[in-house]
């Protein structure tokens, strides 16, 4: 019962700051829903609009109260 058990390893090393992302809570999740690309839009920005918005905050929806797919 014991035997033929191995233990193993997984690293995953990066650097820079984590970037967290959250949204109003409901029930089940505070995570925001994906709907779109995060970075749209960006070629066309200078690096100083790139610092101050890094990412397409339009991509992210909350996730309860969506009318997205929902009829009238």
């Amino acid at each position: 019962m014991l035997s033929g058990w191995t233990l193993t390893q997984s690293w995953n090393l990066q650097s820079g700051v984590p970037l967290g992302f959250t949204a109003p809570c409901n029930a089940i999740s505070c995570r925001p829903n994906l709907v779109g690309n995060p970075k749209a839009g960006q070629g066309s920005q200078s690096r100083q609009q790139l610092e101050n918005q890094y990412f397409n905050p339009n991509a992210f929806e909350a996730p309860f109260g969506s009318r997205r797919g929902r009829p009238g």
